[in-house]
């Protein structure tokens, strides 16, 4: 289970607990398979599901009531500058021109080097997740649509 518990479904939720989140999966990843078509349980309850993917995870660790997409995410998020990224925020190439493999979405989780652009990111674009550091100068733009931070609706 989750470290750091409190949301409901759909409801506020704390950076610690978008991490917390994020975390179980990373640490049950060779369970997990990317797998669109498939889905794997939340971690506070194994009624409920989240579609193996990008979209999926970001939407499990963020306690969403179903997995959004690449497409649909932007709508339960404000968009912010990817310099002012917090925990719990999310990145990616997300718009309604980004169907099928163009679009990716992962999770910001801390900064490894504010000045340098470096930061630590939960990835689910492969089997299995991924924790690593990213580069903000290597983010660039697919089919000329490029990356974009967005912050929560309901993040405390």
């Amino acid at each position: 289970m989750t470290e750091a518990k409190g949301s409901t479904l759909g409801g506020e939720i704390s950076r610690a607990e978008v991490i917390s989140r994020a975390k179980y999966w990373y640490d049950n990843r060779d369970s997990i398979p990317y797998d669109w078509a498939s889905s794997y349980r939340d971690p506070d309850s194994a009624d409920h599901t989240y579609r193996q993917d990008c979209s999926g995870y970001v939407s499990m660790a963020l306690h969403l009531t179903s997995s959004l997409s690449r497409v649909t995410l932007p709508g339960v998020g404000t968009q912010v500058s990817r310099t002012a990224m917090r925990p719990g925020d999310y990145t990616g190439i997300l718009s309604s021109g980004t169907a099928g493999a163009a679009g990716h979405v992962r999770l910001f989780e801390k900064w490894a080097d504010q000045r340098a652009g470096t930061y630590w990111a939960y990835d689910f674009g492969a089997t299995p997740v991924a924790h690593q550091i990213y580069q903000l100068s290597t983010d660039q733009p697919r089919n000329g649509i490029g990356w974009t931070a967005y912050r929560y609706n309901h993040i405390l």
